[in-house]
């Protein structure tokens, strides 16, 4: 089974915006929420907050383009901050359909700034394993429900999640 698939896209320069603005313009969540975002700043962006339909057309967007249903019927992106207090999230594997969780894998693009995605090993060192670079200009389609996984980089990563009802097996199944 695949950890993930790389798409190349051209994100609307309007979503782009918007998410900018409400970086700039809005408090991040409390620190430590998430275990993963730790005290690094992270916004969600509900589709029904934005009085326009770029969130939702940044949605569809990725949904196209990736092949995958996003999660929430309302609509959200994450936006969280990467920077020199915060280089690297601690690895992790997110919750599933399967234990509960709201989405059965992420979509991540770059709002701003380079990182790389890491799969890790099950060994007691957790070596990574595997890479996948990650920008502006990208989307990654990411099985981080079955996959200990972690993210460095410096700038803003964007997350969608993937609908409850997606098979990861079949969606990141090795072709």
């Amino acid at each position: 089974m695949k950890w993930y698939r790389k798409f190349d896209v051209d994100m609307p320069s309007e979503f782009m915006t918007v998410c900018k603005h409400y970086v700039v313009n809005n408090d991040p969540e409390p620190p430590f929420k998430y275990f993963t975002v730790g005290d690094s700043a992270m916004w969600t962006i509900w589709q029904d907050y934005i009085t326009s339909d770029y969130i939702a057309d940044a949605r569809e967007l990725v949904s196209n383009t990736t092949g995958l249903s996003l999660g929430h019927k309302k609509g959200f992106v994450v936006l969280w901050r990467f920077d020199d207090n915060f280089k690297r999230s601690p690895i992790h594997i997110d919750i599933g359909r399967g234990a509960g969780g709201n989405h059965n894998g992420s979509i991540c693009t770059a709002l701003v700034g380079d990182f790389k995605l890491h799969r890790h090993g099950n060994d007691a060192a957790q070596t990574i394993i595997d890479s996948v670079e990650l920008n502006d200009k990208s989307l990654v389609a990411l099985n981080n429900t079955r996959f200990p996984h972690s993210v460095e980089g410096n700038g803003i990563l964007v997350v969608f999640g993937v609908d409850l009802d997606t098979d990861p097996e079949e969606y990141w199944r090795d072709d």
